[in-house]
């Protein structure tokens, strides 16, 4: 990079820096004479300027950057001195400590979710998830003890927004067999991701292996039954009918459906698709309000 000046015979400042190559057009050294008329032009080519001839040659304005330098300055200098006269601000507003631990926190679970998905619970270290979410590894440790608790809060954050997006399924107005088609064309079940499921089976595996990490582990487990048992009783009473047993061994079996068709399902996908889930549902429900019904009877 470097400058020619037009106008009055002046030296012409030349750089021979190695890194005009990069374009970077800032002008290393000006030197102004007595004529106000210098004009000065960043040169945003690689190699070396020359010098002008003697005085009355031609002093011909070579042009590699469109935009003189003395009019930029001149223009940010005014609109610099607007905004402090009318008080615009462009900071943004500062968060809070704790909107800002929820951030990063929630930043480290995004990509914590990637980076398993990839590589799997094995395989995947902190580092990895530190470089993918863009912050160091003593943030992860400031939000997690440690990977497993990491990967427990992942499963927490997944159960969370498969509740959040089953419940805008499900009206009360409708009968359970209603809000079982509302769940068609939706991947059949929570795990038809071969990802997801990969993943949350190494996982299991590996709690089997750690007594500590089953007992977290089984929280999730229990976590899940509970929210398939809230969804029963509400179908139920908005059916008015009455379960003919208790509302939790109806969760299980629900939930040992939906681990059971989703391991066939990614084994053999060509006899199992996923959406047999759905059909289990459907046999479930009639037996279950056929025992109703024969029990109301009796």
């Amino acid at each position: 990079m470097g400058v020619v000046c037009g106008g009055a015979a002046r030296p012409v400042v030349e750089c021979r820096r190695g890194g005009c190559g990069n374009r970077r057009r800032r002008v290393q050294r000006e030197r102004r004479g007595d004529d106000s008329n210098d004009q000065y032009w960043v040169a945003g080519h690689s190699g070396s300027l020359r010098y002008p001839a003697a005085h009355g040659a031609d002093h011909s304005i070579h042009i590699h950057s469109r935009i003189r330098i003395h009019e930029r300055i001149w223009v940010v200098c005014v609109l610099g001195l607007a905004l402090v006269k009318t008080g615009w601000r462009t900071t943004l507003p500062r968060l809070t400590r704790a909107e800002s631990v929820l951030r990063t926190r929630a930043a480290l679970l995004r990509a914590a979710e990637e980076v398993f998905a990839d590589k799997g619970f094995a395989e995947a270290t902190l580092d990895d998830i530190a470089d993918r979410a863009g912050f160091s590894r003593g943030a992860v440790y400031a939000n997690f003890a440690n990977k497993t608790e990491l990967f427990l809060a992942l499963l927490d954050d997944w159960l969370q927004r498969e509740i959040e997006s089953r419940s805008g399924l499900t009206d009360p107005a409708h009968n359970a067999q209603q809000d079982i088609d509302a769940l068609s064309g939706r991947g059949g079940n929570r795990f038809a991701d071969s990802k997801r499921f990969l993943l949350l089976i190494e996982f299991r595996l590996y709690a089997l292996r750690h007594p500590e990490v089953a007992a977290r582990l089984r929280d999730y487990d229990r976590a899940s039954t509970d929210w398939f048992a809230t969804v029963i009783e509400q179908v139920a009473a908005a059916s008015e009918i009455s379960l003919p047993a208790p509302v939790h061994q109806i969760a299980l079996l629900v939930l040992a459906l939906e681990h059971g068709i989703a391991t066939l399902a990614h084994t053999d996908p060509e006899r199992v698709p996923h959406e047999a889930f759905l059909d289990s549902l459907t046999l479930l429900n009639r037996a279950l309000s056929a025992l109703a019904n024969t029990d109301s009877a009796q």
